[in-house]
């Protein structure tokens, strides 16, 4: 998984910075992704760092909400063919991201313990968060880094 993820951000970086030029519509998908995580970082943060005891619903539910808010918009947006490969490849991550954070709190739910739900979606979500970041450093759009 390590491996596709360092091949897919040399790829990215190779078609993103291409022969010394960017076109304009990479710089305007670096500004208008930008924008939205800018934006989003804002109005959410700061999220606590650790969920108090009896409110791991809450934190994930914060987390829910802030990640779907992002994704929604950045699903709008257009990326320009030579690097569509590499934006959906980071909007496909944060989607399992949103999958994982979800499926967390249906266990909480469900009855199982919070702390064993939250430590493994600790687990599942360190690989979905570098997949996404290997992507985003790869379009150069800093922002949208996790």
């Amino acid at each position: 998984m390590r491996l596709r993820s360092a091949g897919l951000g040399l790829v990215a970086v190779a078609a993103v910075t291409g022969c010394g030029s960017v076109s304009a519509s990479v710089i305007d998908l670096r500004h208008d992704a930008g924008v939205i995580c800018r934006h989003t970082n804002r109005a959410f943060n700061p999220l606590p760092a650790l969920p108090r005891q009896g409110r791991t619903v809450a934190f994930l539910s914060a987390g829910i909400a802030r990640l779907s808010a992002e994704l929604g918009k950045l699903r709008r947006v257009g990326p320009p063919h030579d690097v569509a490969d590499v934006y959906q490849a980071a909007l496909a991550a944060q989607g399992q991201e949103l999958g994982a954070l979800r499926n967390a709190v249906r266990a909480i739910h469900r009855g199982e313990d919070p702390a064993t739900a939250v430590r493994e979606l600790g687990q599942q979500l360190r690989p979905l968060q570098s997949q996404a970041n290997n992507a985003w450093q790869a379009l150069q759009i800093s922002s949208c880094l996790q």
